[in-house]
């Protein structure tokens, strides 16, 4: 299967595509929480376009996090192209956040726009990231 584009060249053909969904998870540097997410994905060729939804619904007294993970594909293993995402916190601050991709890994590093990573009970992030896989 496949679709050609700009031509029926092999070079021409769109065989590589996937949608899905994965589900995100968070890792703290300190104090524990509990999460509710969920996350959706495309996959053209070898970009990954992967969107979430997380929720902290119960976290200890000023917990820090430190890396969303289970992103649907490794990110490829390349200082030059590093995958990036934009997130907002929408629920209690409107904070601005993003995620860099970690090298060869299906985690991605989350800071706030100031570098700071602290969280609190129901922040709710919503964001994308697109990356490269190899």
């Amino acid at each position: 299967g496949g679709a050609y584009i700009g031509g029926t060249g092999s070079a021409n053909k769109l065989d590589d595509y996937e949608t899905g969904t994965w589900t995100p998870a968070v890792t703290m540097d300190t104090g524990t929480s509990t999460v509710t997410t969920y996350g959706r994905y495309v996959k053209i060729g070898l970009t990954v376009y992967a969107t979430f939804y997380i929720q902290f619904t119960a976290a200890a007294s000023s917990p820090l996090v430190n890396f969303i993970t289970g992103f649907p594909f490794a990110h490829e293993n390349s200082g030059t192209y590093a995958g990036v995402g934009a997130v907002r916190e929408n629920s209690q601050t409107g904070f601005n956040w993003h995620v860099r991709m970690n090298n060869n890994a299906t985690t991605g590093l989350l800071r706030r726009y100031d570098n700071s990573n602290t969280v609190a009970v129901n922040y709710v992030f919503i964001g994308s990231v697109t990356y490269t896989t190899s």
